[in-house]
């Protein structure tokens, strides 16, 4: 998939995720890392998940598909590894992670199917006892300069096309994808450009019939 835009390359954009600080349900989610235990951020952005994540104890793989975003993010996380990647063909092996971060992402791909496939990816990453911390803009809420496109897809007044699902397609779409609700899904709205986001979230677990 080529990448979304130069948007997120643009050095205002980057500044602004790279000193952004991780929502605070984060800390909670995150267990304990193991002896050796991996940590996905897939869609790492300028790198705010990182340090946290390396706190834990955790081997940190940052991923991200733009690459100004991840020359960012290695000044943030330096101990990090770190992979210019897309989310919906992540370069890692089966069942790799204990912990998979997909914050803000899903959403920037431009048509549901490569939404499915992403999700279908983050199980597939993940260990059977692993857990996946989800967050993307869902349909509950639509801006009214949103332009409504074909297929769920909805275009900014900057030109960015978004993939807008209703909160219990995405719902679906994880447990298709083999995954368990541990906590959530919760809908709550964030403020964003232009107008107000509704944001889905949830903590999943793979089923283990994956």
């Amino acid at each position: 998939m080529r990448a979304t835009g130069d948007y997120w390359n643009r050095p205002d954009v980057v500044t602004a995720f790279a000193t952004a600080s991780p929502p605070g349900y984060l800390a909670d989610i995150v267990p304990q890392g193991g002896p050796g235990a991996v940590a996905l951020d897939v869609g790492c952005g300028g790198g705010r998940n990182l340090p946290l994540l390396a706190e834990r104890g955790y081997r940190v793989v940052g991923l991200d598909l733009h690459a100004e975003m991840v020359l960012r993010a290695q000044g943030v996380a330096p101990g990090a590894a770190f992979c210019q990647a897309d989310v919906a063909a992540l370069p890692v092996a089966n069942a790799r992670a204990a912990v998979v971060v997909c914050h803000g992402v899903l959403h920037n791909l431009p048509r549901p199917e490569q939404v499915s496939a992403a999700i279908g990816e983050l199980g597939r990453v993940v260990a059977t006892a692993g857990v996946v911390s989800l967050n993307l803009f869902s349909a509950a809420h639509l801006d009214h300069r949103l332009t409504p496109l074909a297929d769920d897809r909805h275009r900014l007044p900057n030109g960015q096309v978004m993939t807008l699902l209703p909160p219990e397609r995405i719902a679906a779409l994880c447990r298709g994808a083999g995954f368990q609700f541990v906590d959530g899904p919760f809908e709550y709205l964030h403020d964003a450009d232009p107008g107000q986001r509704s944001v889905w979230r949830a903590v999943l677990r793979p089923t283990g019939t994956r």
